[in-house]
């Protein structure tokens, strides 16, 4: 983004991975190893990615976050831990805290990655998103839109259940790096299809 002329600032203060090396791993390996790209050292390193966290546990804190965070885009991966025959609505009642919490705010909802195991109920998920839920609330004049994190991992874009574990780090339902690479690059095409001009502040 920087090389593309944007000036942004990643916000929230979870401090994972580091807090919790024993679950998340330490990609210092204990302070032995910089990393290629330490975001930290770049005043980079807000987010507010908590594993493990349904979709829910987002619901309960999301106010509370926008309000103290003041995002002006959300980058919204959820619901593939839990996912079910329920998740749908239970994103469409986030995305509806979302907007309580800061009408004008920009919501990119990804369109989420598979697990090693094909799920209809993770499928039907994203054709909502896709579908369903995004147009509704276009419809309703919020700036929101999706992006496409599911068909990466697939060796058939058009065959759901194509899916590629080659492309996992441990084999289930991490991404590899270089499948982390291709996802970022969409977040990217996402944020330059709501953001007018590269100078403008993210």
């Amino acid at each position: 983004m920087k090389e593309a002329g944007y000036h942004y600032l990643f916000v929230g203060n979870s401090q994972e991975p580091f807090t919790n090396p024993d679950r998340f791993g330490d990609p210092t390996h204990g302070g032995k190893v910089s990393p290629d790209m330490d975001l930290r050292l770049l005043n980079q390193n807000g987010h507010h990615g908590h594993g493990g966290f349904k979709i829910d546990a987002i619901q309960k804190h999301v106010a509370g976050w926008i309000k103290q965070e003041q995002p002006d885009i959300i980058l919204l991966l959820i619901g593939i831990n839990g996912i079910s025959a329920g998740s749908t609505e239970q994103l469409d009642s986030l995305i509806q805290t979302i907007y309580a919490a800061d009408k004008d705010v920009a919501l990119i909802v990804a369109q989420i990655p598979p697990s090693n195991k094909f799920n209809q109920d993770l499928i039907d998920f994203n054709t909502s998103i896709r579908e369903s839920l995004v147009p509704k609330y276009v419809g309703h004049g919020f700036t929101i839109s999706t992006v496409d994190q599911h068909t990466p991992f697939l060796t058939d874009p058009k065959d759901p259940r194509s899916i590629d574990t080659t492309r996992f780090s441990n084999g289930r339902n991490h991404p590899t790096n270089a499948l982390y690479d291709q996802m970022a690059e969409r977040w990217f095409q996402g944020i330059a299809l709501l953001v007018k001009s590269p100078a403008d502040k993210l």
